[in-house]
């Protein structure tokens, strides 16, 4: 006998244990076992098959208990919780208080960069003031907010010639930029 035709006899014996046969193919299938040994010892595998099956269904599950914790794993974990917390509390303030100590140090600068600056400027116009023939001495600086006013000796004022062609060559420039657009 080959292995597909045991096969095809070890599930025809398991269907027949198992009770699951029309009424024609069990009585043929008993007039097999009548006369024929390997239908007999397919059913008594089929018969330790279905034993086994069942044995194993009805045998109590073993119950696994969880491990027991020491006594101290409980309390350390609420202590590093708590430490930890406190140093985040603690970084969290130092840098906050660091920040403050910061800002007001980076306001209070410009304001006495400022006042210093405002200290020099006025410092140096008073000196060049005295000079004679300087450029100061054509602007009058009022307190009033507004812009200075040139002075009416402006023919004491002398330009130099890179800055004159520097002008022309820009107002050419701007000329040709004009001419190209329009």
């Amino acid at each position: 006998m080959n292995s597909a035709d045991r096969e095809e006899l070890d599930w025809l014996a398991f269907r027949y244990v198992a009770d699951e046969l029309a009424s024609d193919e069990v009585s043929d299938f008993e007039g097999r076992l009548a006369h024929d040994q390997t239908a007999r010892d397919a059913v008594s595998r089929a018969v330790e098959l279905t034993n086994a099956i069942r044995a194993a269904e009805e045998a109590k599950p073993v119950t696994l208990s969880p491990a027991r914790r020491s006594r101290l794993q409980r309390p350390l974990r609420l202590v590093a919780c708590l430490s930890t917390c406190v140093l985040v509390a603690v970084v969290c303030h130092w840098l906050l208080r660091h920040d403050e100590s910061t800002s007001t140090d980076v306001s209070e600068r410009p304001s006495t960069a400022a006042a210093e600056l405002a200290l020099v400027w006025s410092e140096t116009r008073l000196e060049l003031a005295d000079q004679q023939g300087d450029a100061w001495a054509l602007l009058q600086v009022t307190d009033s907010g507004e812009l200075p006013v040139a002075a009416e000796d402006t023919a004491a004022m002398s330009v130099p010639d890179w800055m004159f062609s520097a002008v022309v060559a820009l107002e050419a420039h701007s000329e040709s930029r004009e001419e190209e657009d329009g």
